[in-house]
Protein backbone atom coordinates (compact mmCIF):
# COMPACT_ATOMS: atom_id res chain seq x y z
CA UNK A 1 0.00 0.00 0.00
CA UNK A 2 2.00 3.11 -1.10
CA UNK A 3 2.04 6.33 1.12
CA UNK A 4 -1.01 7.99 -1.29
CA UNK A 5 -3.02 5.39 -0.59
CA UNK A 6 -2.89 5.92 2.98
CA UNK A 7 -3.48 9.29 3.10
CA UNK A 8 -7.26 9.52 2.66
CA UNK A 9 -9.04 12.38 2.57
CA UNK A 10 -11.63 12.41 5.96
CA UNK A 11 -15.05 11.06 4.92
CA UNK A 12 -16.83 11.82 7.77
CA UNK A 13 -17.16 14.38 10.67
CA UNK A 14 -16.76 11.73 13.18
CA UNK A 15 -14.10 9.87 14.42
CA UNK A 16 -13.32 5.82 14.53
CA UNK A 17 -10.43 4.49 16.85
CA UNK A 18 -10.29 1.08 17.25
CA UNK A 19 -7.98 -1.02 19.34
CA UNK A 20 -5.96 -4.09 18.02
CA UNK A 21 -3.85 -6.71 19.30
CA UNK A 22 -3.26 -10.51 19.99
CA UNK A 23 -5.44 -12.26 22.02
CA UNK A 24 -4.47 -11.74 26.30
CA UNK A 25 -3.18 -8.44 25.20
CA UNK A 26 -5.35 -6.58 27.63
CA UNK A 27 -7.59 -4.86 25.00
CA UNK A 28 -10.87 -5.44 26.83
CA UNK A 29 -9.03 -4.14 30.16
CA UNK A 30 -8.03 -0.82 28.34
CA UNK A 31 -11.68 -0.19 26.95
CA UNK A 32 -13.36 -1.15 30.35
CA UNK A 33 -11.27 1.60 31.49
CA UNK A 34 -11.73 4.31 28.95
CA UNK A 35 -15.65 3.89 29.71
CA UNK A 36 -15.19 3.89 33.02
CA UNK A 37 -13.26 7.25 32.83
CA UNK A 38 -16.54 9.02 30.96
CA UNK A 39 -16.32 11.88 29.04
CA UNK A 40 -13.06 13.15 30.34
CA UNK A 41 -11.27 13.66 27.05
CA UNK A 42 -13.78 16.35 26.58
CA UNK A 43 -16.42 14.54 24.92
CA UNK A 44 -19.08 11.27 24.75
CA UNK A 45 -17.67 8.25 23.68
CA UNK A 46 -19.45 5.30 21.50
CA UNK A 47 -18.38 1.73 22.18
CA UNK A 48 -18.96 -0.89 20.09
CA UNK A 49 -16.62 -4.59 18.77
CA UNK A 50 -16.03 -6.39 15.69
CA UNK A 51 -18.11 -8.87 15.55
CA UNK A 52 -21.07 -7.82 17.24
CA UNK A 53 -23.81 -5.08 18.08
CA UNK A 54 -26.09 -5.92 15.68
CA UNK A 55 -28.58 -9.66 15.55
CA UNK A 56 -26.18 -10.58 12.63
CA UNK A 57 -23.01 -9.33 13.80
CA UNK A 58 -24.18 -11.31 17.40
CA UNK A 59 -24.72 -14.73 15.60
CA UNK A 60 -21.89 -14.17 13.42
CA UNK A 61 -19.35 -14.11 16.91
CA UNK A 62 -21.22 -16.93 18.30
CA UNK A 63 -20.51 -18.92 15.42
CA UNK A 64 -16.54 -17.57 15.30
CA UNK A 65 -15.92 -17.80 18.79
CA UNK A 66 -17.20 -21.90 19.07
CA UNK A 67 -14.04 -23.93 18.40
CA UNK A 68 -16.49 -27.30 18.36
CA UNK A 69 -17.72 -25.22 14.87
CA UNK A 70 -15.23 -26.53 11.60
CA UNK A 71 -14.43 -23.51 9.78
CA UNK A 72 -11.53 -22.72 7.64
CA UNK A 73 -9.85 -18.90 7.33
CA UNK A 74 -11.75 -18.25 4.21
CA UNK A 75 -15.20 -19.05 5.55
CA UNK A 76 -13.88 -16.85 9.01
CA UNK A 77 -12.63 -13.94 6.88
CA UNK A 78 -16.74 -13.71 4.63
CA UNK A 79 -18.06 -13.84 8.02
CA UNK A 80 -15.94 -11.11 9.16
CA UNK A 81 -16.60 -9.05 6.27
CA UNK A 82 -20.79 -9.78 6.33
CA UNK A 83 -20.52 -8.73 9.84
CA UNK A 84 -18.57 -5.67 9.54
CA UNK A 85 -20.91 -4.68 6.71
CA UNK A 86 -24.17 -4.91 8.88
CA UNK A 87 -22.17 -2.94 11.55
CA UNK A 88 -20.93 0.10 9.54
CA UNK A 89 -24.48 0.63 7.90
CA UNK A 90 -26.92 0.17 11.15
CA UNK A 91 -24.09 1.13 13.38
CA UNK A 92 -20.94 3.30 12.66
CA UNK A 93 -22.15 5.25 9.88
CA UNK A 94 -25.16 7.28 11.51
CA UNK A 95 -22.76 7.48 14.56
CA UNK A 96 -20.02 8.99 12.08
CA UNK A 97 -22.20 10.89 9.94
CA UNK A 98 -23.62 12.93 13.27
CA UNK A 99 -19.80 13.52 14.59
CA UNK A 100 -19.93 11.27 17.14
CA UNK A 101 -16.54 9.30 18.37
CA UNK A 102 -16.12 6.25 18.57
CA UNK A 103 -14.46 3.11 20.23
CA UNK A 104 -14.35 -0.57 18.29
CA UNK A 105 -12.64 -3.50 19.87
CA UNK A 106 -10.99 -4.94 16.81
CA UNK A 107 -11.48 -3.48 13.02
CA UNK A 108 -10.07 -4.21 9.10
CA UNK A 109 -6.28 -4.45 10.76
CA UNK A 110 -7.87 -7.94 13.20
CA UNK A 111 -8.41 -9.38 9.68
CA UNK A 112 -5.55 -8.54 7.98
CA UNK A 113 -3.35 -9.96 10.87
CA UNK A 114 -5.33 -13.09 11.40
CA UNK A 115 -6.88 -14.39 8.55
CA UNK A 116 -4.28 -12.51 6.17
CA UNK A 117 -0.83 -12.46 7.85
CA UNK A 118 -1.52 -15.77 10.17
CA UNK A 119 -4.25 -17.60 8.22
CA UNK A 120 -2.94 -17.48 5.11
CA UNK A 121 -5.58 -15.56 3.03
CA UNK A 122 -4.28 -13.27 0.32
CA UNK A 123 -4.02 -10.16 1.61
CA UNK A 124 -5.06 -8.45 -2.10
CA UNK A 125 -8.19 -10.69 -1.23
CA UNK A 126 -8.79 -9.25 1.80
CA UNK A 127 -8.07 -5.53 0.72
CA UNK A 128 -10.54 -5.97 -2.46
CA UNK A 129 -13.80 -7.18 -0.43
CA UNK A 130 -12.98 -4.33 2.05
CA UNK A 131 -12.67 -1.67 -0.75
CA UNK A 132 -15.70 -3.38 -2.38
CA UNK A 133 -17.83 -2.38 0.75
CA UNK A 134 -15.71 0.77 2.38
CA UNK A 135 -14.15 2.27 -0.53
CA UNK A 136 -10.51 3.36 1.36
CA UNK A 137 -12.33 3.84 4.26
CA UNK A 138 -10.00 3.27 8.04
CA UNK A 139 -10.31 4.21 11.51
CA UNK A 140 -9.27 7.61 12.38
CA UNK A 141 -6.60 6.19 14.80
CA UNK A 142 -5.90 2.65 15.66
CA UNK A 143 -3.81 1.55 19.25
CA UNK A 144 -2.14 -1.81 18.19
CA UNK A 145 -1.37 -3.25 22.55
CA UNK A 146 1.56 -5.43 21.92
CA UNK A 147 3.07 -7.94 23.97
CA UNK A 148 5.37 -10.78 23.70
CA UNK A 149 2.74 -14.01 22.37
CA UNK A 150 3.94 -16.22 25.05
CA UNK A 151 3.33 -13.75 27.50
CA UNK A 152 -0.17 -12.82 26.25
CA UNK A 153 -0.93 -16.48 25.97
CA UNK A 154 -0.05 -17.12 29.55
CA UNK A 155 -2.35 -14.57 30.68
CA UNK A 156 -5.50 -16.21 28.89
CA UNK A 157 -8.24 -18.21 30.95
CA UNK A 158 -8.41 -22.12 30.90
CA UNK A 159 -11.51 -21.76 28.42
CA UNK A 160 -10.22 -20.87 24.98
CA UNK A 161 -12.06 -19.92 21.82
CA UNK A 162 -10.90 -20.77 18.59
CA UNK A 163 -8.27 -18.63 17.82
CA UNK A 164 -6.80 -18.86 21.24
CA UNK A 165 -6.66 -22.55 20.44
CA UNK A 166 -4.37 -22.30 17.64
CA UNK A 167 -1.76 -21.59 20.11
CA UNK A 168 2.29 -19.61 20.28
CA UNK A 169 3.17 -20.11 16.69
CA UNK A 170 -0.16 -19.21 15.21
CA UNK A 171 -0.07 -15.93 17.56
CA UNK A 172 3.59 -14.77 16.89
CA UNK A 173 2.29 -14.83 13.16
CA UNK A 174 -0.59 -12.46 14.29
CA UNK A 175 1.55 -10.34 15.66
CA UNK A 176 4.00 -10.46 13.22
CA UNK A 177 1.33 -9.14 10.85
CA UNK A 178 0.37 -6.37 12.89
CA UNK A 179 4.42 -5.29 12.41
CA UNK A 180 3.70 -5.75 9.04
CA UNK A 181 0.64 -3.31 9.18
CA UNK A 182 2.31 -1.07 11.47
CA UNK A 183 5.48 -0.22 9.50
CA UNK A 184 3.10 0.66 6.42
CA UNK A 185 0.31 2.42 8.21
CA UNK A 186 2.75 4.06 11.28
CA UNK A 187 0.45 7.65 10.84
CA UNK A 188 -2.87 5.81 11.61
CA UNK A 189 -1.38 3.01 13.70
CA UNK A 190 0.13 3.68 17.13
CA UNK A 191 1.75 0.85 18.94
CA UNK A 192 2.06 0.79 22.57
CA UNK A 193 3.90 -1.41 24.60
CA UNK A 194 2.24 -3.30 27.43
CA UNK A 195 5.26 -5.35 28.42
CA UNK A 196 5.83 -4.80 31.97
CA UNK A 197 3.42 -1.88 32.60
CA UNK A 198 0.19 -1.98 34.92
CA UNK A 199 -3.32 -1.39 33.40
CA UNK A 200 -3.33 2.35 35.01
CA UNK A 201 -0.16 3.41 33.22
CA UNK A 202 -1.05 1.44 29.82
CA UNK A 203 -4.56 3.92 29.84
CA UNK A 204 -3.04 6.99 29.99
CA UNK A 205 -0.76 6.32 26.92
CA UNK A 206 -4.60 5.42 25.68
CA UNK A 207 -5.60 8.06 26.43
CA UNK A 208 -3.09 10.56 25.65
CA UNK A 209 -3.19 9.14 21.74
CA UNK A 210 -6.85 9.82 21.58
CA UNK A 211 -6.92 13.03 23.05
CA UNK A 212 -3.77 14.11 20.39
CA UNK A 213 -6.18 12.77 17.37
CA UNK A 214 -9.37 15.08 19.11
CA UNK A 215 -7.21 18.18 19.91
CA UNK A 216 -5.58 17.93 16.18
CA UNK A 217 -8.34 17.41 14.14
CA UNK A 218 -10.24 20.08 16.31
Amino acid sequence: MSAEQIKRAKKYPGYLISFEGIDGVGKSTQISLLKAMGETIGRKLYFTKNPGETPLGEEVRRLLLDPSVPMGALPELLLFMADRAEHFKRFLEPLLLAGETIICDRYLDSTLAYQGYAGGIDLGLIEALHTAVFADFRPDLTLWLDLDPALALARLPEAKDRAELRGLAFMERVRAGYASIYEQESDRLKRIDVQGKGSEDIQLEVQKEIAFLLTEQS
